[in-house]
């Protein structure tokens, strides 16, 4: 099995992975993949959600953060945490994902644009997973 096995992977750069619901045991290719941390978006409410992953990932020797977003209500506060914590682990291997890689992506396009990314190629990678409208899109605009 590879990556591309969990839901919507996609590589970003070689530090830099994110995809929709990863089960429990696609965490082992993540961790074989050499990603130093797992960053999930998903709260208690989704479906996706299994709370014994933070344990799972620990004992597969990564660091585990969690900053759940609310699918119709993200804010701000969510996406200034989810910016700070990828900015304290700068130039390590990092994965990203939340329940379709919806939110991940958003929140890394984002993240890329504040750090000078190029805006065209963030954006490409955006749409590669999908075309945010309604609630995401709003969030977006407001957040450039």
């Amino acid at each position: 099995m590879s990556l591309h096995t969990i839901r919507d992977f996609l590589w970003l750069d070689e530090n830099l992975g994110t995809s929709g619901l990863v089960r429990p045991e696609q965490l082992e290719l993540v961790a074989a993949e050499g990603f130093a941390c797992v960053i999930n978006l998903l709260p208690d409410e989704s479906d996706a959600w299994f709370p014994e992953e933070p344990e799972r990932v620990a004992t597969l020797g990564m660091e585990f953060v969690r900053i759940p977003v609310l699918w119709r209500s993200p804010t701000r506060e969510n996406l200034d945490a989810f910016c700070a914590a990828m900015d304290a682990r700068q130039g390590q291997k990092l994965f990203v994902h939340c329940a379709a890689n919806m939110r991940a992506s958003a929140f890394l396009y984002l993240w890329r644009l504040r750090n000078g990314f190029d805006p065209t190629e963030a954006l490409d990678d955006l749409h590669d997973i999908w075309h945010p409208d309604g609630v995401w899109a709003e969030f977006i605009e407001a957040n450039r």
